[in-house]
Parts: C-alpha cells; structure tokens; sequence
C-alpha cells in the first residue's frame, strides 16, 4: 500500500519498532484527521525526539497507533516554531543538532548523526 506523503513522513520521523503495525496508525491518522495538523504533530514529535526518545538510553516509545489515537501531540510543550521548509535549504554542515533531528535525522552514542532513510 502506497500512503499519502504527509503519513509517510511521521512513520519515516517516528520511532518505530518492527512489531508496529503501520496499517493500524494510518487507521488513526485518517480517523483524526491528520493532514490537516500534519505540521502541528512534525513539530511535537520532532521536540519529543530532541529531549532524548534516541540519544543516549533508548526510550520506549508507545505504539504509533496509540501515540495518534490519543492525540499525544496536544500534550508536548513546543519552543518557537521551526521552519521545516527553510532548513531543507540549509547547507547540511550548518544545521545545529536541534535543526538536525526536526528534519528527521537521528544521532546514535558512538555513530554519530545519521540522516533519515531515503533523505539526506
């Protein structure tokens, strides 16, 4: 099944596990409507991933689904808004760790940064 781009881009961003069913969140991303938020989610789970769900000690993330069905994006507290669209044009080299993990990329204790699959 091929899915809408703004679904592909939060399973693409979200921490997922092999046992996730990616049918089932796309179920909750359609009940909730969320391409018209898709922003407002990008945001919460980009600062979500910033404060540690990958660095260091992996955190347990709940399952997409579940995450989407409870609407947990209303509950993370945001900083200024990020230009997702002005930090694509940003020289890679010049992108803070901050900027690093909005756009998606992840970074590892002992690999360093690693850019989102199929991105730069």
């Amino acid at each position: 099944m091929e899915y809408p781009p703004q679904f592909a881009a939060f399973w693409k961003l979200y921490p997922t596990k092999p046992t996730m069913s990616k049918a089932k969140a796309f179920e909750y991303w359609q009940r909730h409507n969320c391409d018209d938020i898709h922003d407002d989610i990008m945001r919460a789970l980009a600062e979500l991933i910033r404060n540690n769900w990958y660095e260091d000690d992996w955190y347990n993330p709940p399952h997409a689904a579940t995450w989407l069905n409870q609407r947990r994006w209303e509950s993370v507290e945001l900083p200024d808004a990020i230009d997702l669209d002005a930090l694509k044009t940003k020289p890679i080299n010049q992108l803070t760790p901050d900027e690093k993990r909005a756009l998606g990329w992840r970074h590892f204790k002992g690999s360093g940064w690693v850019p989102p699959v199929g991105g730069e």
